[in-house]
């Protein structure tokens, strides 16, 4: 089953910087991990309520469960 863990690299809740994120997803056979740059679009830990910064990675999960 294909999975996709998006973060922004500003999220303060779940930072980047200790790499779980990376080493959890490693173990999945259909892992993907995005992260998302830091930007004047993103908004910290909030940035997973703003949709359109995730719609090509939707995109590309849903082509990839089919």
């Amino acid at each position: 089953m294909p999975v996709t863990s998006i973060n922004s690299a500003d999220d303060f809740i779940n930072p980047p910087g200790p790499g779980l994120a990376e080493r959890n997803v490693e173990k999945l056979p259909a892992g993907t991990l995005i992260q998302t740059p830091e930007s004047v679009e993103t908004r910290g830990h909030h940035t997973h309520a703003w949709a359109i910064l995730r719609e090509n990675a939707l995109k590309t999960l849903v082509a990839r469960s089919q």
